[in-house]
């Protein structure tokens, strides 16, 4: 009978170079959908959908940009 192998962890040595560089990315593409939704003021959850389906973070923050200024423009005298 052969004993089970045992549970092999990484250390923070074993992480490549790579990896850190993909969660890096991952870091920075969170933090510029958050500055979106709040400079523009919509949920992160509609910013992360509209990326997600885009892919493209100019293009994101242009089509958020875009719906605040139409809706400023149709709700202006509701103040």
């Amino acid at each position: 009978m052969t004993e089970p192998s045992p549970i092999v962890q990484a250390t923070p040595t074993q992480i490549t170079t790579s990896a850190l560089v993909a969660l890096a990315s991952m870091h920075v593409i969170d933090q510029s959908l958050r500055e979106i939704a709040k400079e523009y003021r919509f949920t992160l959850e509609e910013v992360q959908e509209f990326y997600d389906k885009c892919g493209e973070m100019g293009r994101t923050r242009q089509r958020f940009q875009l719906m605040r200024e139409l809706l400023t423009q149709k709700f202006i005298n509701d103040l």
